[in-house]
């Protein structure tokens, strides 16, 4: 995989690449035995789930707004069709990494795995670059 060839489509220089790796790697890497990796992008989706919803809050908030018309706007953004729409246009679905039987049954079009590995390179900059930088790529992408 070319590693440096999806940080040019991320825009995002990573300084540990083994996170990148990481975002890109589907839960079921860990449980098919050909494959045993030991760690997959599960835990990196949690922690970008969180700071996709506090980021894309952040800047839409305006004051005087209602709460039912912020959480609204921020639902359509933040919302799992959403994420898996950005990832496919940044190219993460050519890139998620996948036993070949699931992606032979549509692995790589599946909208949970999709948003799944969005969240998760987020979270992965945000380990790898801080909060700024994956406030930038959230900011960039996703509002």
């Amino acid at each position: 995989m070319d590693l440096e060839g999806v940080q040019v489509c991320l825009g995002v220089e990573f300084k540990d690449q083994n996170l990148l790796f990481e975002a890109l790697t589907h839960s079921s890497c860990k449980i098919e035995p050909e494959i045993g990796f030991k760690r997959t992008n599960e835990a990196l989706a949690w922690l970008g789930d969180a700071l996709i919803d506090w980021v894309v809050s952040e800047s839409i908030y305006s004051p005087g707004s209602t709460k039912g018309g912020l959480t609204n706007s921020r639902k359509s953004k933040v919302k799992k069709e959403a994420l898996a729409v950005l990832a496919k246009n940044l190219g993460l679905d050519k890139v998620l990494i996948i036993p070949e039987h699931r992606v032979k049954a549509g692995g790589r079009k599946n909208e949970k795995n999709l948003h799944t590995v969005y969240e998760a390179v987020v979270g992965a900059i945000y380990r790898d670059r801080g909060y700024e930088s994956a406030r930038d790529f959230v900011v960039r992408t996703c509002i």
